[in-house]
């Protein structure tokens, strides 16, 4: 039998925190390049530049126009940006509650949709709170009634159930398998459906979508890993 433990370490050097292919600095569909809030300065090009009176500032400005929901949305964006970059609970926190306003405004947004849902998945990832994966695919469903061809969707969705407190492979595995009918070749879908293949007992469908992988790239570095849970299957 393959070792959990193994099986998860894929997962990580895959990359995928909140959806995020990390090994391969892929975006989470369009969020990032949202335009940056304007507090006591202008910070420009990254969220990563924030400073702690520039989050103060913001959440006044937030206060000063609690019907303001275009500036809801701005900030709550450019917070969880910038959680994500500095792996920060708290800001993650901020963010998931303003989107979650902007939310009651925006309902058929699909930036902010996504943007509830990544701060969401993580804060359960980086927080260890393994309910919010359960919040943020409910996130993720709703943005997909939106746009279902969405494979970076389709991908977080099968995610949500793969990092769960209980990981449901099988559940996954179903999200995976319908984004790779969208795009076949997509790298990050090929690695977590084989991935998932192996932690449901399925070596076979793993090694077909690991030979799916290497006709797609065959430099890409997590493909040792994924042979070396194969070989702990035997």
């Amino acid at each position: 039998m393959f070792r959990t433990a193994l099986i998860a370490a894929i997962f990580l050097v895959v990359g995928f925190v909140g959806g995020f292919l990390l090994s391969n600095a892929i975006n989470r569909n369009s969020v990032n390049s949202q335009p940056t809030i304007q507090t006591s300065k202008d910070v420009g090009g990254g969220q990563g530049d924030l400073t702690p009176e520039d989050i103060e500032a913001a959440e006044e400005a937030l206060r000063k126009e609690p019907s303001n929901f275009l500036l809801k949305k701005r900030v709550g964006i450019a917070f969880y940006s910038y959680g994500f970059n500095k792996s920060d609970v708290e800001i993650l926190e901020r963010a998931e509650r303003i989107l979650e306003e902007a939310r009651l405004k925006f309902r058929n947004d699909l930036e902010v949709l996504i943007a509830l849902g990544n701060s969401r998945f993580d804060i359960a990832f980086f927080g260890k709170r393994p309910a919010y994966y359960v919040k943020a695919r409910e996130s993720y469903l709703e943005a997909l009634t939106l746009d279902p061809k969405n494979v970076t969707l389709l991908l977080d969705i099968g995610n949500s159930y793969a990092f769960g407190e209980a990981p449901n492979h099988k559940e996954a595995l179903s999200y995976y398998t319908k984004g790779l009918l969208i795009n076949p070749t997509d790298e990050r879908l090929l690695q977590v459906a084989a991935t998932s293949s192996i932690a449901t007992g399925d070596p076979t469908a793993a090694r077909k979508y690991l030979e799916r992988l290497r006709k797609v790239n065959t430099s890409n570095p997590v493909i040792t890993e994924i042979e070396a849970a194969l070989k702990e299957t035997k």
